[in-house]
């Protein structure tokens, strides 16, 4: 090919561009240089790996927690709940809460229980109950969460949250021991409670004030919005707090008059030996075998006095556990207000309603008093589950001055009385106190007390 062809050939597109100028062109920065940048990114980014793989690492192991469980069962009527999707659903029966934000509603004529479990102690060991909130008649919660450390050395705390709260609660607190806990209630005006410790308390929730009564435990009250606010409530007091002046101020004055009522908190070492707690008696009657019994234990995550007969008794049989005042009694006539409140459980019953003649529940409340003229009485109330269609059974008992309560069958139910002093008919009002029982009667019955209070009052003063 000559010289003039060679020039007249066309450079192929895909050729490497000609350099004209001949010059040859070198990177800014070096090979050493380079390497060295590529080695330091590498190191920077092993490290950046390193450090966030340790701290998620530290974090999963000390600062991780898991969802507590959270049962709620439906102690009498039925219960509005409301979802994240702010669906109400009514509810009759036990059900979990597996969704936050969870608004739980009760009525006049209703009552639910929840219960939050904490891990088996062992493998193969049932969950111990750890927390149980009551909600009385016409109340409104929000259930926020319940979450636990994923493992026992880790640095959270159990911690239980309800917010909104406008009615009434019955806090127990059971299992906490050594670990740290904190159950935290918010009302609708704005106040926080904090529950620290095993104990059983009491919140009452208006739109004008609130009342904390600390039967047993550690608890404390202050203004969201004002950490400084904070006073704590000691055991046995009430602190009452008045939402429109911001008032916090605690009361002495309400009592309860009976002594190891908490069967919840016992001690126990489980011998036979060991059946009552202190300061109780238990009297067991039948017509015919089979005999009854009593006695102190274990029952769905917390202690309690069982009352029970079985094994087919088809006679009349009862248990009474009884707690005397001693000869004299106890003085009340100058108290406003006289309570009676229990927590308990009916397993199982045969009989319909309580009886034929009223007068054999399951469990029955009775408070023995003098009155004005010396004269003894007693006040008595029955609750029952079982009520057939085809009975006409009364449901109230010879000398009784209130119906007996139909409640939901195999739930955690908490009695409250109203003021006996405005039930019982002022011209036979109390004037000393001489015994209170708790009594198991019918056939065939269950029943399970986990605590009972008689709360007296000196400064309602209109006495409600």
């Amino acid at each position: 090919m000559t010289e003039a062809e060679q020039a007249t050939v066309t450079q192929h597109p895909e050729d490497p561009p000609e350099n004209p100028s001949g010059r040859v062109y070198r990177s800014a920065i070096s090979p050493g240089r380079m390497a060295w940048l590529v080695l330091l990114l590498a190191f920077g980014m092993f490290c950046a790996l390193t450090i966030t793989t340790a701290l998620a690492i530290y974090l999963y192991l000390f600062q991780s927690t898991e969802a507590i469980p959270a049962l709620l069962q439906v102690s009498q009527g039925t219960v509005g709940v409301t979802g994240s999707d702010f669906v109400e659903a009514v509810q009759r029966e036990r059900q979990d809460i597996t969704s936050t934000q969870t608004s739980i509603s009760t009525d006049s004529l209703s009552q639910a229980t929840i219960q939050f479990r904490d891990v088996p102690a062992f493998e193969g060991a049932p969950p111990t109950l750890l927390a149980a909130v009551a909600l009385q008649s016409n109340t409104l919660i929000t259930f926020d969460r319940a979450s636990r450390p994923r493992f026992d050395w880790s640095l959270n705390q159990h911690s239980i949250s309800f917010s909104n709260l406008k009615g009434e609660l019955d806090v127990f607190v059971t299992g906490v021991m050594d670990k740290s806990f904190l159950l935290s209630v918010g009302t609708a005006g704005g106040l926080s409670l904090q529950f620290l410790d095993d104990g059983r308390y009491r919140v009452s929730a208006t739109d004008d004030e609130v009342r904390i009564l600390n039967v047993m435990g550690r608890a404390s009250a202050y203004f969201a919005d004002d950490v400084s606010s904070r006073r704590t409530v000691p055991a046995g007091q009430e602190l009452v707090v008045r939402l429109g002046n911001r008032t916090i101020e605690p009361r002495a004055t309400v009592r309860n008059l009976l002594s190891n009522s908490l069967f919840s908190t016992q001690e126990i070492d489980q011998s036979p030996a060991q059946a009552l707690p202190p300061e109780w008696g238990c009297l067991v009657e039948q017509d015919s075998d089979p005999r009854g019994n009593f006695s102190l234990g274990q029952f769905d995550g917390r202690l309690g006095l069982r009352l029970r007969r079985l094994d087919n008794a088809t006679s009349h049989g009862e248990v009474r556990c009884t707690q005397s005042f001693g000869a004299d009694g106890i003085d009340v006539a100058d108290y406003d207000s006289i309570k009676v409140i229990v927590t308990f459980y009916v397993s199982s019953q045969s009989l319909s309603q309580c009886g034929i003649l009223g007068s054999e529940c399951p469990l029955m409340l009775r408070l023995r008093y003098e009155d004005r003229l010396s004269v003894g009485r007693t006040w008595i109330r029955g609750f029952y589950f079982d009520k057939e269609v085809i009975t006409d059974y009364p449901t109230l008992c010879s000398t009784c001055i209130q119906e007996h309560e139909i409640i939901n069958k195999q739930a955690w139910y908490t009695f409250e009385s109203e003021n006996l002093l405005s039930v019982i008919g002022a011209n036979v009002h109390p004037e000393s106190l001489t015994w209170i029982a708790l009594e198991a009667s019918g056939h065939q019955f269950d029943t399970i007390i986990s605590e009972i209070l008689l709360l007296v009052d000196k400064s309602n003063g209109n006495g409600t």
